[in-house]
């Protein structure tokens, strides 16, 4: 992180802190929850010891990201931010100072955690505590009647424990900045693979599908669907390879009042001196020389007349 965006970061730590000073366990909001983190329901459903919770808040608003809802880095125990970094032995704005009893200065504990809210030139810091002055009585009733509070300045020095501080003796300072935690690049892209595997293998609400196997369902779907494009187009091609062409085109034969069809080239036969014999709509059938025989919507005429020929 550049120097300049590191100490804007640092700074918004600082001033986000300070905002909250007289809030308690249940004032402050985490996805749409009341309180810092579980400051407010994680006591068996009461407030518990939260110091912890709120300075934790402070940095997630800032934009720690490892200290977002959904990581476990960091706890509703102070002790969780000796783990999350390099216990330092200077302060800087922005940091978590740590207090341990004296027998446990140098081992990985902690019993109190504020936010490093002003550095002054006397080697004294100023901070902002989550879960001070509290009621006696039970834990979940201090936790419930504790506030934030602004410390007065107390000396700085590891082991030291000044009667402004809210706790002690110091035990180390803690920087929010990710590139001071003790993981190594391999390490944090194996965190958000896990995190990733999680999220897509979740079934969805009211589902036994999840994220992952639904993707996976879009694109079987989608490849099938090329694959039947594929098998088209090939059958499209076959048939145009394969197919004989057409046969030209015959007219159709005609019918009804065209003219009746004859036989030979020659003119129409006929008997005797009569006309042509015809069929279809031309004229009746004639023999010889008599009248033509008729049928019909007038009926039918039957019968021949003789026609004789001249005597030699």
């Amino acid at each position: 992180m550049a120097k300049s965006m590191e100490s804007e970061f640092r700074a918004r730590i600082a001033r986000i802190a300070k905002r909250q000073v007289g809030q308690t366990a249940c004032s402050g909001e985490t996805n749409g929850k009341p309180g810092f983190f579980t400051s407010c329901h994680g006591g068996f459903k009461e407030p518990e010891f939260w110091c912890s919770d709120f300075a934790r808040w402070a940095w997630w608003k800032a934009g720690a990201i490892n200290a977002a809802p959904g990581t476990d880095i960091l706890t509703a125990a102070a002790v969780s931010f000796v783990k999350y970094g390099k216990l330092r032995r200077r302060p800087r704005v922005g940091d978590a100072v740590l207090f341990a009893d004296k027998e446990d200065i140098h081992n990985a504990v902690a019993k109190h955690v504020a936010i490093v809210v002003k550095v002054n030139s006397d080697g004294t810091i100023r901070s902002v505590s989550g879960d001070l002055n509290g009621e006696p009585g039970s834990d979940e009733h201090f936790a419930a009647t504790s506030s934030v509070v602004h410390d007065k300045p107390y000396p700085s020095a590891i082991g030291s424990f000044g009667p402004n501080a809210p706790n002690g003796p110091v035990r180390g300072y803690v920087s929010p900045v990710e590139d001071d935690m003790p993981y190594t690049k391999k390490q944090i892209i194996g965190f958000v693979k896990e995190g990733v595997s999680e999220e897509l293998n979740t079934k969805l609400k009211n589902s036994n599908v999840t994220p992952a196997r639904g993707a996976q369902a879009a694109v079987d779907t989608q490849k099938a669907l090329r694959d039947l494009q594929t098998q088209v187009t090939d059958l499209i091609r076959y048939v145009k390879a394969n197919l004989p062409p057409p046969s030209p085109a015959v007219p159709a034969a005609s019918s009804g009042t065209a003219p009746a069809s004859t036989s030979g080239t020659g003119p129409a036969s006929t008997g005797g001196a009569g006309p042509a014999s015809t069929s279809g709509a031309g004229p009746a059938s004639n023999s010889g020389a008599g009248t033509a025989a008729s049928g019909g919507t007038r009926g039918r005429r039957t019968g021949t007349k003789t026609r004789t020929s001249p005597t030699t």
